[in-house]
Parts: C-alpha cells; structure tokens; sequence
C-alpha cells in the first residue's frame, strides 16, 4: 500500500500508513503516522493513503470495525456514523498533548523551534497505484479546513468496487515542520517540573528524550542519572555528602598514585587523557588535573574492572555539560578553566565523577574481564543487521570484516570518538531519559547509524576501503539535529524489535 505526501511535508520523516502500524492497524484510513519520542505514542498526520489492495477491507469498514472493538485505539481521530448513513465521517483532532509536545518532538516539527531547510520540503513520495486520490487543495500549515477524499472502495468480499467520498473535517489547525511551538513554551514544561517539590522523573524523561534545553540540563542530567534525589528538600544534604566523599577519596588515595603497583594505570590514564576531546579543552592543565583524579579514584575505588580505556571518554560529556552554566554557552572549545575559582572546580570535578560512576555501574560489564557485555552487543548489532540489511552483513563478510574491528569502539566509547560533542550531549539526552539507555537504545542506535552509511559501504571495493570508511565515518559534520534524525530511527528499530528478544541474544 503506498501513500501520497503533500509536497509541503519533508521526505525524511518516518511516517507510515496508518494501518500498517503494528499498534492501531486498520484504524485510520486517512492518515499516516510518526512515532512520538516524546511521550512514546503514535502522532497521526492527516495525509491521504491510497486504498488497500483489491479484496482487502474497505478502509470505512475496518476503521468502524476497529474503534467498535476498541475505541482507544486512535486518540487522535473519531468517526461518526452519516446521517444518510452512508459510511462515516472521520473527524481527525489534533490533541492538546499533541500540540503541547510539538516542539519537543524534532524529528517531526524541527530542533528547538527551528524551521528545516526549504530544501527539505521538497521530495514528495510519489505513489506507484493507478488508484487516484482526488482531494482539493491541501492545507496550508496552521489552517483549519474541510476537504473531501474520494477512494476506491472495496467490499469484504473483494466485488463491485464503488466511489465513497470521506469527509475529512479537521476541526483544530495541524501543527506541520513550518510550524513548531515556542521554544519559550518548551522551556516552561521542563522549569514547571523541576520546580516541583518533588520532580516527577517519568514525566521529566518524557521531555528530555527529544532534547534538553541548555539552561537546564545540567540540573536534568543530574537528575536522570540518580545522582541528585527527586526531592527538593533533600537536595543540599545529597550534593554535600557526595561532595565530601568523593573530596575524602581524593585525600585519602590520590598522593599514592606514584606507587609501583599504580605507576602503569597512571601513564594509561595520562595518556588517554591527551586523546579526549575537544583537544582545547584537554590542553589546559587544569582539565588534565581534574581527569586524572577523577579516574585514578575511580581505578582504585572500583577493583573489579578498574580503570579501562574509553572510561575518560565517558566522563566528557558530563563535564561539559557541568561546566556550561558558568561561561554562559555549551561550546567545549571556548572554555577557560583557570576563568573559574577552585572550589566551583572542586564541585563541577566531584559531581562529574559521581554520574560517570553511576552510568559505569549500568554497563559495568562492558569494562569486566574479557568484556561480556561488548562481546554480547557486538553480535547482537551483528544479527540485529542481519535482519534490516542483509546485504550490508554479506559485504562485510565477503571482505573479512568483522563487527569488533569497528564497533568495537562504538560500543566502548557510546560512539564519543564518531561524533562531535554537541551531537553527542544531544544523544545523551535520550540515552538518560531511557532505563537503558546507554545498552539498549544504543544498540539500536548503532544499528541505525551503520544502516546510514550502507549503499557507500557496499559501494567500497575491497578490505582495505571498507575499513577506512567504517572507521572513520563522514559524521564530523554532523549537528544535534542529525542525531535527532537518528534517534528516530534507533527508535523505530526498538518499536519493532523489542519484542523480538532472540535478536538481542547471541546466535
């Protein structure tokens, strides 16, 4: 079954006929839908589908037969018996959720309030059914009109095809692209949250996965991680415990670290340090001191693994983050540590540790002896791809390439080596908002990240030119709204397979 797009309507966006979608299949004959990452629902879209196939139920039908049996199933539309009784009229409601999350959702309605390129509007999907779909102009964005449908009709029993017209009344404006909500409005959801006595956490993460505004995600990052408590009350006494910890553990183990048995883990953390990113940053002295100690402490705090290589890349994205509301903006590179006073630094260091600590804890197994955890993700991205894009699986194969030698690091390193920062900060978010983010999600994420690149993988001619390209991944340009395009697909990737666990175990 293939669907007509306006014109007006980006070709990117994940959308689908509505009785295709595994939730709400047969409901709605005159619309598609997007999955909403912000409150994890279906967003239907008032565009028009092409009928089903011959012999398949009408779209009146199984739309009326569906809502019968379970008028929940689309919040988003109703149809009501005609007065002549001939069909139903479809009376397609955009909900208040719908608009409150308009801008939360930047995949569908753009990033932070922004309006998407003109040449984004530009693809329409065409259909390949010699079925017309005769419809008057569409609407413009924001409008609220009528418009008629007429479908080819099909009975149950598949005979006598007839013309029905579907009245389509939008009754509410439709929120489009070219029309996101405020990013004013989308700051007051999340201050209206973190102003409560106690902060409702489910309803934080429904916000934060489509993007944390700047000016508050260094309290939301701590929030989501359990670092800080959902009680406001309780606040102050948790960040001074914690502070005065982890300030004891420095005193206590940092002046051995010129010991024999430490002397090796110190050179690898010195070292590892040098390759983080951004280089500014990691150039000033300061930013060397602070690492060092935080992971030293966490070495010899944490003897099961220790410290192992990529754990410094883990920490950078809170630092940053941490950092930001002191210099006024989140650019990494244009941050001067020695601008801030030592005990704003000796705050900014404790609380950095303490959220690396606890997103470590979450996939401790990746850094466990012979890596459990890696090996189980690489074979699991490795099936998972399998299914999606055989042919991408039989291409690395063909050359001899194997999962470890490239995502190896992906998984290591949450892909901090791949993307710029503030892709990754915004990746982050929706990793935080999720319970497992960091594991699940980013298989999933990976998933739809090599899915990306794959015509120019398989369009590589041998060993040699594969690896280049699988290691060093064009994404250098990349800005916080690919990733958004990313997530979309991680999550629509999830949406399909969570179900399905045998993909997620090792054949």
């Amino acid at each position: 079954m293939d669907f007509m797009m306006p014109t007006h309507v980006s070709s990117s966006v994940p959308l689908q006929p509505f009785w295709r979608s595994p939730m709400v299949a047969g409901c709605h004959p005159g619309a598609v839908t997007a999955l909403s990452r912000t409150d994890k629902r279906l967003i239907c879209k008032n565009f028009l589908p092409r009928t089903p196939s011959s012999g398949c139920m009408s779209p009146i039908r199984t739309a009326s037969q569906a809502f019968k049996r379970d008028p929940s199933l689309n919040p988003f539309a109703r149809f009501t018996p005609r007065p002549d009784g001939r069909g139903f009229t479809c009376t397609a409601e955009e909900p208040v959720a719908m608009q409150q999350n308009a801008a939360e959702d930047p995949v569908i309605y753009g990033m932070n309030g922004e309006t998407p390129p003109a040449s984004s509007f530009q693809e329409p999907i065409q259909s390949t059914q010699s079925d017309a779909v005769s419809t008057n102009t569409p609407l413009k964005n924001g409008s609220s009109s009528a418009r008629s449908v007429t479908v080819n009709d099909t009975f149950d029993n598949g005979v006598s095809p007839v013309r029905t017209a579907i009245s389509l009344e939008l009754s509410t404006p439709i929120r489009t692209l070219q029309d996101p909500a405020p990013s004013q409005e989308r700051m007051g959801k999340f201050l209206a949250v973190l102003k409560c006595p106690t902060v409702n956490l489910e309803h934080l993460r429904s916000l934060s996965w489509s993007g944390v505004p700047a000016d508050v995600r260094p309290t939301v990052w701590r929030l989501l991680s359990g670092y800080l408590p959902a009680n406001s009350d309780r606040r102050p006494a948790t960040l001074a415990r914690r502070r005065s910890e982890y300030r004891v553990s420095v005193d206590q183990h940092y002046p051995r670290r010129f010991d024999p048995s430490h002397e090796q883990m110190l050179h690898q953390i010195q070292v590892d340090i040098l390759r983080s990113t951004p280089t500014s940053l990691f150039a000033q002295p300061l930013t060397k001191q602070m690492f060092e100690r935080m992971l030293f402490i966490f070495h010899v705090r944490h003897p099961g693994s220790g410290y192992v290589q990529g754990m410094n890349d883990l920490a950078v994205p809170f630092f940053t983050v941490f950092l930001s509301p002191y210099f006024g903006h989140d650019n990494a590179d244009q941050m001067v540590l020695a601008d801030l006073d030592a005990a704003t630094l000796a705050e900014i260091e404790a609380d950095c540790y303490w959220c690396t600590s606890i997103l470590i804890d979450k996939i401790q197994d990746y850094f466990t002896a012979d890596r459990p955890g890696l090996q189980r993700q690489l074979a699991a991205l490795r099936d998972l791809i399998g299914r999606i894009d055989a042919p991408l699986n039989d291409h690395l194969d063909s050359f001899g390439v194997t999962y470890i030698q490239f995502a190896f690091r992906w998984m290591n390193c949450l892909l901090m080596r791949e993307l710029p920062l503030p892709p990754i900060v915004r990746l982050w978010d929706a990793y935080l908002a999720e319970d497992d983010g960091f594991s699940t999600l980013h298989l999933y994420t990976c998933a739809a990240l090599l899915k990306s690149f794959s015509a120019q993988i398989k369009a590589t001619a041998d060993m040699s030119e594969t690896m280049i390209f699988v290691l060093n991944l064009p994404t250098h340009t990349w800005t916080p709204r690919d990733v958004a395009v990313l997530l979309a697909e991680a999550y629509r990737l999830k949406f399909t397979f969570a179900d399905a666990h045998s993909h997620l175990a090792p054949q």
